[in-house]
């Protein structure tokens, strides 16, 4: 009975089961905005002045599930560091006593 009332979309039920309250016309909706960004930053580097400094692209919305800028962050510094820990060992494999 109680299920009835509540609604389809967003609300605690439906974020508990898929993790997230968005639906199928918020990543659409997401989508189109990123669409136009882009179709923006393309129509002003096009017209714009010979020299003036290209528009950045601009970066997507954030969708459910996307990593945050920290979490990105200590990703790059993990592969960073086992990039150069690769290196290193691959350094005393080659030429040992140079590191």
């Amino acid at each position: 009975m109680l299920v009835e009332g509540l609604p389809a979309q967003g609300g605690a039920l439906a974020r508990a089961v898929a993790g997230h309250g968005w639906s199928l016309a918020d990543y659409r909706l997401a989508d189109t905005v990123d669409l136009l960004a882009r179709l923006d930053v393309a129509f002003r580097n096009v017209h714009r002045g010979e020299k003036t400094a290209p528009v950045p692209w601009p970066d997507p919305l954030p969708r459910p599930g996307d990593k945050t800028p920290k979490q990105r962050a200590k990703a790059r510094r993990r592969q960073e560091r086992a990039a150069r820990e690769g290196y290193e060992d691959i350094v005393r494999q080659v030429a040992p006593g140079r590191l």
